[in-house]
C-alpha cells in the first residue's frame, strides 16, 4: 500500500500559471478540522524559512508530538529532538543526529533513545552517484540484529525509475519489495508496487497520478490487485502563486518515496478511502496556512533582474532606483549589505551551497527574492 506522505511535497521547476512577484511564503500550519489533525511550524523570526519547532496533534491521541530542530552553520538540519507532551509532563522519545559530506549531502543519521540510557539505536547511511543522486540508504540496528536497505535506480535523464527494498534478519539481504516509476514529459504518472516471494515479483497495487494544464498534480489514485480504487487524494492549488515562491518543510525521510510535481502553491488536499460498500468515501480534508515573508503590505511593482540564478560565484542584481541590498541565510542572519545604485554584484563564493534570500530596498519599500548558490 502506498504510504501517503501528508506533509512532503516534491517541488518541480516548471513555469507556473502566474506569479505574484515580490511575495514569498513559508508553511505555517496544515490542519484537518474534519479529522482533528494538525501540524504547526514555529520559526525563529519573521524571515527564517527553516522551522525550529514542529507540533503534531492527531485526533484521539493523548499526547502532543513536538520536534525541536537544530541546524549547522550551513543551514543544514543537524539534530532533531523528539518529545511527547502529555499535558502534565513532557518526555523525550528520541533524538537524531545528521552528518553531511563537503557537498552538503547527508551521509549518515544516528537515532538515539533516552529509554536505553541515551544509547544509539539505529544508524542510517547514504551513498550517491557521480550526479549526487542518492543510490542507497541502509538502516542498521545498533545491536546488529536487523538491517534494511533501499537501492535506487535512475534513467539517462536522471529520473528515478526503481526502488528495491531488502531486509536482513541475520541470514543476508533478501529483496522483499519493489517499486517502479513511470513518467510522461518528466512528470510522474504511475507507480507499480510489487512484493516478492522466492525472488518472484507479484503486483500488489498501482498508483496513477493526474495533472492539470499547469503541471500540478491534482489527484492520485491507488488501485488494488482487483483493479479497484482503494485510496485517492485530490490536491488543491492557488494558481496565482508559483511554487518557487513557497517554502515547505521537507521531512528527513523524504528519500523513501517519489512525490508528484506541484508548480503552484498547494492550499490543501482531500483524502478518500474505499468503504465497506466498495464506495469511495471522504476521509480527511486538510487546509494549508502560510506566513508571508515580505514585510510589504501592498504588492510591490519592481523591475528586477537577477542573474545568474542559480549562481556559482557572482550574482548580479539590477534594479532601477535601488537604495541598498542585503543578503540573508535561511535563518535570517544578514551576511552582506551594500548601498545600491542600478547594479550590485555579490560574490557568493565565500558561502556554502544552498538557498539564500536577497532583500532589495527601493523607493522606501523592500522586496525579497530567493537565490541559490551552487
Amino acid at each position: 500500500m502506498k504510504k501517503t506522505l501528508l506533509f512532503l511535497l516534491f517541488i518541480a521547476s516548471m513555469p507556473a500559471f502566474a506569479q505574484q512577484h515580490g511575495k514569498e511564503y513559508r508553511i505555517s500550519k496544515m490542519a484537518s478540522s474534519s479529522c482533528g489533525d494538525e501540524q504547526s511550524f514555529v520559526y525563529s523570526d519573521e524571515i527564517s524559512v527553516n522551522p525550529v519547532c514542529i507540533k503534531n496533534y492527531w485526533e484521539g491521541s493523548d499526547y502532543l508530538s513536538i520536534d525541536s530542530l537544530y541546524y549547522n552553520e550551513l543551514g543544514l538540519l543537524s539534530r532533531i529532538d523528539k518529545y511527547y507532551d502529555f499535558g502534565n509532563y513532557v518526555e523525550m522519545i528520541d533524538y537524531i543526529i545528521f552528518t553531511y559530506n563537503d557537498k552538503g549531502l547527508r551521509i549518515k543519521q544516528e537515532t538515539y533513545s533516552p529509554y536505553k540510557g541515551g544509547g544509539l539505536q539505529y544508524i542510517t547511511s547514504f551513498t550517491y552517484d557521480e550526479n549526487d543522486n542518492m543510490i542507497t540508504a541502509e538502516v542498521i540496528d545498533a545491536y546488529g540484529f536487523y538491517k534494511e536497505k533501499l537501492e535506487i535506480s535512475y534513467n539517462a535523464d536522471g529520473l528515478r525509475t526503481e526502488d528495491t527494498y531488502s531486509y536482513d534478519e541475520g541470514n543476508g539481504y533478501v529483496v522483499e519489495e519493489l517499486l517502479k516509476y513511470y513518467y510522461e514529459n518528466s512528470l510522474l504518472v504511475k507507480e507499480e508496487w510489487y512484493y516478492l516471494e522466492d525472488g518472484t515479483p507479484y503486483l500488489d497495487s498501482e498508483v496513477f497520478y493526474e495533472y492539470d494544464e499547469y503541471g500540478n498534480c491534482i489527484a492520485w489514485k491507488e488501485f488494488n490487485d482487483e483493479n479497484n480504487v482503494e485510496w485517492m487524494t485530490e490536491y488543491h492549488h492557488d494558481l496565482s502563486i508559483s511554487n518557487d515562491k513557497v517554502y515547505y518543510y521537507s521531512e528527513p525521510d523524504n528519500f523513501m518515496f517519489m512525490e508528484p510535481s506541484h508548480n503552484n502553491m498547494i492550499t490543501g488536499y482531500t483524502e478518500y478511502f474505499l468503504n465497506d460498500n466498495d464506495e469511495l468515501e471522504v476521509g480527511c480534508e486538510y487546509e494549508y496556512s502560510y506566513d508571508v515573508l515580505t514585510d510589504a503590505v501592498e504588492e510591490i511593482s519592481i523591475d528586477v533582474n537577477i542573474y545568474p540564478n542559480p549562481a556559482e560565484s557572482f550574482v548580479n542584481i539590477e534594479v532601477e532606483d535601488m537604495d541598498f541590498v542585503e543578503l540573508y541565510d535561511v535563518f535570517g542572519k544578514r551576511l552582506y549589505s551594500e548601498e545600491g545604485n542600478d547594479k550590485v554584484q555579490i560574490d557568493m563564493s565565500p558561502y556554502s551551497s544552498g538557498v539564500y534570500l536577497l532583500r532589495i530596498y527601493s523607493e522606501g519599500k523592500s522586496y525579497f527574492e530567493k537565490i541559490i548558490r551552487r
